[in-house]
């Protein structure tokens, strides 16, 4: 049987696989970590559910920021213009070191909240048609920052698989880029949002100087561009009252839902968050949205990888299984209704309309 090093080991391989192309430091320094069994066991200390190589990886970017005196912070662009190209992995082990402790602490006691606005391209996808009738309340639970809340004050520019303009929506910062693999459609439209609330257990204090760089250290280094929203959507919301309550997703759900009032649609959203829960409490989280369903209007939204969380639905060809599935489950008087809208890439830089070609 595997030991939970063994484990850590296998994912900082398939995590460098994965992300080679967009991300290609981290790629580098992930097959660097899945030879070093030292560094391997750090992260074998995490809790199971959160022992996932982003989480080291940022422990060591938060690092980064805060010192960008130290040799490794010439490697990473999110710290210098002009990062060196040589091999960064002896100052990522040096620095390693020198910060185990802190790492370690970091790992065993924080998780990732990413917060990555390039993923309300696809949430506005699956809200065509939702505000014709009525007025949205948008419920973001695991929402970090807040940040995805505006999602109606944001531009969207849409293109086609080639490069090819397609459409642009909205007239907000920051601009969010996302190319429409299959036919776009032509309903995509900026939704009336009346009411906004997030719900998370530890939410991100946008005024604190040490939250908003932990923000910037669970995104990757490489993508600038990524950063660089980041930071214009963080001084945007800085500038509006978010109301986030602290709590439990399985827990106070309902509690958030109750206060969006009767007039208003209660739209829930869910990204990249209940793969971060165990199995248990994902059927706990989905039995009481279901709860709510069948005693007023709902609909959820969710982005999440099926082979993370099988207990939800999704889509039904098992090869998109790995892939980030964006659905939309409605209930309208009492009945319920399954729409799997496309698969995506976990950042928001495409998606794949359901039914497109592969």
């Amino acid at each position: 049987m595997p030991s939970e090093t063994d484990l850590v080991h296998a994912a900082f391989t398939a995590f460098a696989d994965e992300v080679g192309r967009r991300a290609p430091l981290y790629s580098e320094l992930s097959r660097a970590i899945a030879l070093d069994h030292s560094i391997c066991k750090l992260l074998s200390q995490a809790p199971a559910h959160q022992r996932r190589p982003v989480l080291l990886l940022a422990a060591v970017h938060d690092i980064v920021l805060e010192h960008p005196e130290l040799p490794l912070a010439r490697h990473y662009a999110s710290v210098t213009p002009d990062p060196v190209r040589s091999d960064p992995v002896p100052a990522f082990t040096e620095t390693v070191h020198m910060f185990r402790d802190r790492i370690l602490e970091v790992v065993t006691t924080r998780h990732t909240q990413t917060n990555e606005v390039g993923r309300c391209a696809p949430i506005v996808m699956a809200l065509r048609g939702l505000s014709e009738s009525q007025p949205l309340g948008l419920v973001d639970v695991g929402c970090s920052a807040g940040l995805n809340l505006y999602l109606d004050r944001y531009r969207y520019r849409f293109s086609a698989e080639d490069g090819s303009f397609i459409s642009e929506v909205g007239d907000g910062t920051p601009l969010l880029e996302c190319s429409v693999r299959g036919p776009m459609p032509t309903d995509v439209a900026i939704p009336t949002i009346t009411q906004r609330v997030g719900l998370d257990a530890k939410p991100v204090d946008l005024s604190d100087l040490t939250s908003r760089r932990w923000l910037e250290a669970c995104t990757w280094p490489d993508q600038v561009d990524r950063i660089e929203r980041l930071r214009l959507a963080m001084t945007q919301a800085q500038q509006s009252a978010t109301n986030i309550i602290t709590g439990d997703a399985v827990d106070r759900v309902a509690d958030v839902v109750s206060t969006i009032d009767a007039i208003t649609l209660p739209v829930i959203v869910n990204s990249w968050v209940l793969a971060y829960l165990p199995p248990d409490r994902r059927v706990d989280y989905r039995r009481q949205l279901e709860g709510i369903g069948q005693h007023r209007d709902l609909t959820w939204i969710y982005l999440e990888a099926p082979s993370d969380c099988p207990e939800l639905d999704g889509p039904d060809d098992p090869d998109l299984a790995r892939l980030t599935a964006v659905m939309r489950i409605d209930w309208r008087s009492g009945i319920r209704s399954v729409q799997h809208i496309g698969t995506m890439h976990p950042h928001g830089y495409w998606i794949r309309m359901a039914g497109a070609q592969t």
